[in-house]
């Protein structure tokens, strides 16, 4: 970001004139770049007007940008500049691994995870896990799950699974119980007439209060240059064992699907104004090669697939999916997250790339942007050679990788947040799928304003 060449803007607005008081009557400030350089805090004089007066002071700095009713006492004024959303980044070194939470054994720690799953499930390995609340539970949803027996119809190689969880302390790791067979081992999620085997996953949920809703992608392909995901449905349930086809979502630039749940009133520049509405952000049917785009949906017309409505630029909707644009240019999406975080009033993004390599953070003060630039916030190096693995043919580093996988390299990627559990301190928490081994972890990381 530059600076630009003219000092900040800074007015005064009158209650009882309504106009705005030039901002050489109000205070002198230093140019931009000396502004980087003071605390929040900025003392400014009373010279302006009777500070009774006052409703609201605004302030507009290439480093940032506050509006805000103020308290003004003479003599002095303090004002407390928030930061572009821009300046929020990752604490470094705050990045962890808390705990494997899928498979029996930790490699890397040598005890084992924290559920248990061959034992208690007969769950070997599987990856991605969106999760949302339902009913004050969390529901996790998990991709390709590897059974500890056969390949058979009922429990498939690479069929998906689902998990509960009433834990309210991630600190400690993450509790979960599948839902299970008359078998006792991990319930695969089956729908009739729909295709779930590999590479067919669920990639996002949401609750209404009384039914779960849920994304699949389906028809995936694998032709020369990439993987496909050509086919977005939406499913329902009411206790996450049988699932109904609803309709299908989209073919094209919906496909991973992250939702959230607003309050339409209080989201100012939707398509919809009052009540609940589904926001949905998503990467389309190239893996990992796609842009993010974002429709809305009211809730109470979820299962109205003509209802959707497509961001297509400079606040504008359409019923058109065609006229979807993307939110920014950066086409390395496949499972992507989005949440909104109270503290810092901001949205934020989470997706794995390519390019910077690693998990990468955005964030924005609206649903459509504008967001920020790319910042890595997990890099794979800390990973690699302790909880993913490094391909024997190139240095034998570590012993965690999977049984006959020695040569396959660890990765990271679907890195999904978890908003429950995030804290007024900057904390937030996500799971993540390392692929060799193929299970999932529970990650922390905090984010702080940098000045």
């Amino acid at each position: 970001m530059t600076s630009p060449k003219s000092h900040p803007k800074i007015g005064l607005r009158s209650r009882r004139r309504q106009r705005d008081i030039p901002a050489a009557e109000v205070l002198k400030l230093p140019d931009p770049e000396e502004m980087q350089r003071l605390p929040v805090v900025i003392l400014a004089s009373r010279k302006a007007t009777d500070p009774r007066a006052v409703d609201a002071l605004s302030v507009d700095l290439w480093s940032g940008r506050v509006v805000l009713p103020v308290p003004l006492y003479p003599p002095m004024l303090p004002l407390l500049i928030l930061p572009d959303s821009s300046l929020l980044r990752v604490v470094p070194g705050s990045v962890q691994r808390i705990s494997q939470i899928t498979g029996e054994v930790d490699r890397e720690r040598g005890g084992f995870t924290d559920n248990r799953t061959e034992s208690r499930f007969g769950l070997r390995g599987t990856d991605l896990g969106a999760s949302f609340e339902h009913k004050g539970r969390l529901v996790f949803l998990f991709g390709d799950t590897w059974p500890t027996g056969h390949n058979t119809p009922d429990r498939p190689i690479d069929g998906d699974s689902i998990a509960f969880s009433n834990d309210k302390n991630p600190d400690d790791g993450l509790t979960l119980d599948f839902l299970t067979a008359s078998d006792s081992d991990y319930l695969t999620v089956n729908v009739p007439g729909l295709s779930l085997g590999g590479f067919e996953v669920p990639n996002g949920g949401f609750s209404d209060g009384r039914s779960m809703y849920a994304y699949f992608t389906t028809e995936a392909r694998f032709p020369p240059g990439g993987a496909t995901m050509n086919r977005c449905v939406l499913l329902k349930s009411q206790d996450g064992r049988a699932w109904k086809q609803i309709h299908t979502v989209s073919t094209y630039k919906f496909i991973n699907v992250s939702p959230v749940v607003v309050d339409a009133a209080k989201t100012t520049g939707l398509p919809f104004k009052t009540g609940k509405a589904v926001l949905l952000w998503a990467s389309g049917r190239l893996y990992r090669h796609s842009n993010p785009h974002l429709a809305c949906v009211p809730l109470e017309r979820t299962e109205d697939q003509s209802a959707l409505r497509y961001w297509s630029g400079e606040g504008t909707w359409s019923a058109n999916e065609a006229d979807a644009r993307p939110l920014f240019e950066h086409p390395q999406l496949g499972e992507v997250s989005v949440a909104w975080n109270e503290p810092f009033r901001r949205w934020i993004m989470l997706y794995n790339s390519g390019n910077p390599r690693g998990i990468v953070m955005r964030t924005s003060e609206t649903p459509w942007g504008p967001w920020t630039e790319p910042d890595v916030l997990y890099n794979p190096q800390d990973g690699y050679g302790k909880y993913m693995h490094v391909s024997w043919k190139s240095d034998r580093v570590d012993s965690v990788h999977d049984p006959r996988r020695e040569n396959d390299y660890g990765g990271e990627y679907a890195p999904y947040m978890i908003p429950k559990f995030s804290k007024k301190n900057g904390t937030i928490y996500f799971v993540m799928s390392t692929w060799n081994p193929y299970n999932v972890v529970l990650m922390r990381a905090k984010l702080e304003v940098r000045h």
